[in-house]
């Protein structure tokens, strides 16, 4: 689902800076002799390399267990599980055991849609009032452009992240019916086709539309026509069924892990497909036989042609990030001559990659099973993907060529307060761009615009490291734009927000702390203890942790007030131009945000 990555992974908490510092300082020595040329279709390095990779990533990332697949269009390269999916039982994982596979999900949502469109039960481009007229969004963008299922595969839908009331449960999650009925009537967050914003909620609406076409519930259709078809014997929805020897635990903790219990998903379509490496593979094979099971043609080589086109290309707020139907592409950045495909997918403990060469017909799985390692899908999925390339057709990614030297531009018009989960105040001294966190780190920004650079952390003013990550300052139109790029993906990672006017005084007036009076229950809210605060004469929504994931992470987010009674989210990118609105319920003001009603503590 990818939640994790909008909550914790670019919060950069002083705790999670300190463990990326150490795997940083981390080195691997143990990795056999590479050959100055590798046998073409000789996979026997390749064999050696990740037998001793992976386990040397695993080590450095604290993970308890996990397991890969490596395919062409024909053959299995490589196939294998590492450490444990139960380890006090001593249970070891294999390519049979079961995983969350998080936002990989939205693949197998892809797949299905698309099959749907081909039988003439659905139309990429139709508005999706025509499937689900009970469906109203409401919007405050004028001219704003219906919303359609190819804006929903793509991100640019317009639709709220998240719908983060019941977003998750260890009980009975609601079904797709109910999310699609209790966010209708709510406000856009964005127009439709402006920006990649991306949205689990989007996909579970997607998902109720394919229960309207089909007369089935989700879970039995992808069963039937996903599941069966292509053999996928161990993949379910379902939330307490399955989970016998082989489906993995999931472990936390910073050094020492320790197995944890994770609350079910409501999003289905978008996160909460349960699956092996082995079942997963099939999946990458349909993609790599041109749409063919067996000897079956499952999906048209029509259909997988505008599954990889480009769907964002020009869009200026989107930046380097390409997107095609659902994959995202070129993220394992192997030259221009490389087309490559990924999504990934993260929830509080597992972790996902899936990465797909087309014309090369090779694809991974990565799946694992422990909170702090969300980076080691990524490295191991490419290092197994560059490897293979180069065995398969003798691929030597080109050297990065260095950019000459530009006139540094002056760089104070992008001082000020972006707003990102952790609400980051921008200084630039002498022409350098920093911003600081809590607890004494701080990070060095790009001197130039429009130009990766790598990051730099001054950690407690005494030393530099340089993170696996890249910024870029970006203007376009009147926005101030901050990207960071991580693991292979592009994202915004926060816009400037300029100074509001004086705050009316409807909203002063609702400033302190509120209790939630429609909680989620056995504690897996995604909020907890939410304020209003004025804060450098910013409106802000501060929350106080994710009971869900059992961490108390701070949460700041600047509003931008729109009347007496409605006031959003300030910004660009995910999140961001959400409601907040007033509403009277018993003679009493109630606060609505994503689901949640909130009343002033006394």
């Amino acid at each position: 689902m990818n939640l994790i990555k909008l909550k914790t992974a670019y919060q950069f908490s002083v705790p999670s800076i300190l463990f990326a510092v150490f795997m940083l300082l981390s080195h691997c020595n143990s990795l056999p002799q590479k050959p100055e040329v590798i046998p073409r279709n000789d996979y026997t390095y390749l064999n050696d390399y990740l037998d001793n990779y992976i386990p040397s990533e695993m080590n450095r990332a604290s993970v308890v267990g996990l397991a890969i697949g490596l395919v062409s269009d024909k053959e299995i390269l490589f196939n294998k599980g590492f450490g444990f999916s139960d380890k006090q039982k001593g249970i070891r994982v294999s390519p049979e055991t079961i995983f969350r596979t998080a936002s990989v999900s939205k693949i197998v949502n892809l797949v299905i849609t698309m099959k749907l469109v081909e039988e003439g039960k659905l139309d990429l481009d139709k508005d999706i009032s025509f499937y689900l007229p009970e469906f109203k969004m409401k919007t405050r963008f004028s001219f704003s452009k219906p919303i359609t299922i190819r804006s929903i595969l793509t991100h640019h839908s317009g639709l709220p992240s998240e719908r983060m009331k019941g977003f998750f449960s260890y009980s009975k999650t609601d079904s797709l019916e109910k999310i699609a009925s209790d966010t209708s009537g709510d406000y856009l967050s964005s127009s439709p086709e402006f920006i990649f914003s991306y949205s689990n909620l989007g996909h579970s609406v997607l998902g109720r539309i394919i229960e309207k076409v089909s007369n089935d519930s989700y879970a039995n259709l992808l069963s039937k026509k996903v599941f069966q078809p292509l053999s996928m014997k161990k993949s379910f929805y379902e939330i307490n069924s399955g989970k016998d020897k082989d489906y993995s635990k999931g472990y936390s903790g910073i050094i020492f892990k320790s197995d944890t219990s994770e609350p079910a998903i409501r999003d289905i379509p978008a996160g909460f497909l349960n699956s092996t490496v082995n079942d997963i593979s099939k999946i990458i094979q349909l993609f790599l036989n041109k749409g063919k099971v067996e000897s079956v043609q499952y999906l048209k080589e029509s259909t997988l042609k505008e599954i990889y086109k480009i769907q964002n290309q020009g869009n200026k707020y989107d930046d380097d990030l390409k997107i095609g139907l659902s994959f995202f592409i070129n993220t394992f950045d192997f030259g221009d001559t490389i087309f490559s495909l990924a999504h990934g997918g993260d929830t509080f403990l597992f972790h996902a990659m899936l990465g797909i060469l087309p014309k090369e017909k090779i694809g991974v799985i990565v799946l694992l099973n422990t909170d702090t390692a969300a980076p080691v899908v990524y490295d191991i999925a490419k290092s197994a993907l560059h490897i293979s390339l180069e065995t398969k057709t003798g691929f030597k990614k080109p050297l990065d060529i260095k950019k000459s030297e530009i006139i540094k531009p002056d760089l104070s018009t992008y001082a000020g307060v972006y707003q990102n989960e952790a609400m980051i105040q921008i200084d630039v001294k002498d022409n350098i761009a920093s911003g600081k966190l809590d607890g004494g780190v701080r990070f060095i920004f790009p001197d130039r615009e429009d130009e990766w650079q790598d990051a730099k952390l001054r950690i407690f003013g005494l030393f530099t490291v340089n993170p696996p990550i890249q910024f870029k300052f970006k203007t376009v139109n009147k926005d101030k734009l901050l990207f960071i790029k991580a693991g292979g993906n592009v994202l915004l990672w926060g816009s400037k927000i300029l100074s509001s006017e004086k705050i009316n005084s409807f909203w002063a007036n609702r400033v302190g702390s509120y209790k939630i009076i429609n909680d989620d229950k056995d504690n897996a809210g995604m909020i907890k203890d939410p304020e209003i605060k004025i804060e450098n004469g910013f409106l802000v929504l501060e929350t106080n942790g994710i009971p869900a994931a059992n961490v108390n992470l701070k949460q700041k987010l600047i509003l931008e007030t729109i009347n007496d009674s409605e006031a959003i989210v300030a910004g660009l990118g995910r999140g961001k131009g959400d409601t907040l609105s007033i509403k009277q319920k018993a003679g009493r003001e109630v606060l609505y945000y994503s689901g949640y009603e909130m009343e002033k503590s006394e």
